[in-house]
């Protein structure tokens, strides 16, 4: 249930599927009137469907050039991904949409970007014979020049520029002022340096987190300057006195002003302060001791503006599962606590509880019912089973060998899930005396025997033994992932770094002296 700060449910307006689905379908249409309308409400013009499209994705695969134009004029990210690793600008060349091509090339879009086919729009225009936009794809730089001849990439000087002349129209404005308008009026100040969209973002970005008189205003790419900001009126001292007293009693957990400006909806709306957007920048600027400030509308006792909160309910809801789990599930809850993709995987690096059980799945130790004493029973198997095969002259023991062979000899698992090699080794990883090697998640050894060889050992050997201490490198990594099962695609730079009795060139891979016996 929505308690009185409305701290337990996600804000309708952030998530709200059926306002995104319209945004979307508008933009599948070409309906620029819809999407102006829902653009106005504070739908984010970035805003991704299940499928991971963004607005500009759906227009530019439907060639609606008009609704592209649109969204790139109020801060659409040209340069977005799909789920597939695509771009708008993929989409649109294998379509054959030449003008939507054109255009986003002329704002910026990366004609080599890669999706996750490794496939850059050119090649997608090729598959499907979309001549004309392979002949366009091919000289990209010259429609730049054509479409805006004074534009190139912003040197210090014109950054200072730019910085300057936001800083100031928005002093000068009388309120907020929304993107589009403040790149029309910077245009028509300076009409011998057109700036793109994504320029004047990417400046009111790092203003808003780096200096402090530009605030974000509401949902929509609106901003303001502090001068313009009622951040004084009387009942935001009170107001102030209700959150401190929300965040001492949730736990140390962080608070979304959501609730709170509902409470206070007519004082705010009195004082100029549309929204719990705003109202988190008016908090900001008078910088209670006691309140510290997360991604807004957010806010949190001082001490866990770095997260801490988020990794316990974040383990909270990997408890509560009691069922394997996908990544994307876990993602998808902390997004509603505004936790963007850039910042997940460190504070997915953090659970020290949840563990690898396959290819995008996880688990939490607690829905395995796991103990220390199946801990140590699982780790006398493994090393049983270890020491046999470095007597048989293996260099190390793979889990999925181990499965095969120690099935009964394995510690009960809950009735939903099974063994399997992954499992193993992420439980295995646990225990400082065992080193898991390559990245495969199969092949491990232990530190405390007198045989072990770290990872440099094991690549050494193979080399001597396989190669005679020289090969060719491509045709040694073939041989650790084909063979061994050690590398899952080839040897990366940390993998190289630990192997310090080898030598490493372009192609090609030699010992250079001493290095590790294998008896």
């Amino acid at each position: 249930m929505k308690n009185e700060y409305g701290n337990d449910k996600v804000d309708e307006n952030m998530e709200n599927e059926d306002i995104r689905s319209s945004f979307h379908e508008a933009a599948y249409d070409g309906d620029i009137d819809t999407a102006q309308s829902l653009v106005s409400k504070g739908v984010d013009v970035n805003t991704k469907d299940k499928g991971g499209d963004t607005p500009c994705h759906i227009a530019a695969f439907g060639g609606h050039v008009e609704i592209v134009k649109f969204f790139v004029s109020i801060g659409a990210d040209v340069n977005a991904k799909d789920k597939n690793g695509n771009t708008p600008l993929h989409l649109a060349a294998s379509e054959g949409h030449f003008e939507v091509v054109k255009f986003l090339v002329s704002e910026g879009a990366n004609v080599k970007a890669k999706n996750f086919d490794r496939k850059i729009p050119l090649d997608l225009a090729n598959k499907w014979w979309k001549m004309t936009v392979v002949k366009c794809l091919s000289q990209p730089s010259s429609w730049k020049e054509q479409q805006h001849p004074t534009r190139k990439r912003l040197g210090r000087s014109d950054q200072k520029m730019l910085r300057n002349a936001v800083r100031s129209l928005l002093s000068d404005a009388s309120g907020a002022m929304d993107v589009s308008s403040i790149i029309q009026s910077l245009n028509d100040l300076y009409q011998n340096q057109q700036f793109s969209a994504q320029q004047v973002l990417t400046m009111i970005r790092s203003l808003v987190k780096q200096s402090d008189d530009i605030f974000l205003w509401d949902r929509g790419k609106v901003y303001i300057h502090r001068t313009n900001m009622n951040y004084q009126a009387p009942f935001l001292e009170i107001l102030e006195d209700n959150v401190i007293q929300a965040l001492q009693s949730n736990a140390g957990n962080s608070l979304a002003l959501y609730g709170i400006y509902e409470k206070y909806h007519d004082a705010c709306s009195s004082a100029g302060i549309p929204s719990a957007v705003a109202l988190h920048s008016c908090l900001k600027v008078r910088s209670h001791p006691s309140i510290s400030f997360v991604n807004s509308p957010r806010v949190c006792q001082p001490g866990n503006e770095r997260g801490r909160d988020y990794i316990v309910v974040l383990e909270k809801w990997a408890t509560n599962q009691q069922k394997i789990f996908s990544k994307e599930a876990m993602f998808h809850f902390v997004h509603r606590m505004g936790i963007t993709k850039k910042r997940f995987p460190l504070l997915f690096g953090c659970l020290k509880s949840v563990i690898r059980y396959d290819n995008k799945l996880f688990v939490h130790l607690d829905s395995l019912n796991w103990t220390s004493n199946r801990q140590s029973d699982l780790e006398t198997v493994a090393l049983t089973y270890w020491k046999e095969c470095r007597t048989r002259g293996a260099l190390f023991a793979r889990t999925d060998q181990l499965l095969e062979e120690r099935a009964s000899n394995m510690p009960e698992l809950p009735s939903f899930v099974e063994w399997n090699s992954t499992l193993v080794c992420s439980l295995l990883s646990r225990s400082e005396n065992i080193e898991i090697y390559g990245n495969t998640h199969l092949c491990y050894g232990f530190k405390s025997e007198p045989s072990f060889l770290p990872w440099g050992g094991v690549v050494e050997q193979v080399l001597r033994t396989q190669y005679g201490g020289g090969a060719r490198l491509r045709e040694f990594s073939d041989y650790l992932r084909d063979e061994l099962r050690l590398i899952r695609k080839c040897l990366t730079l940390t993998m190289r770094v630990q192997c310090p009795n080898i030598h490493f060139t372009k192609y090609e891979i030699s010992l250079i002296a001493g290095g590790h016996d294998a008896s």
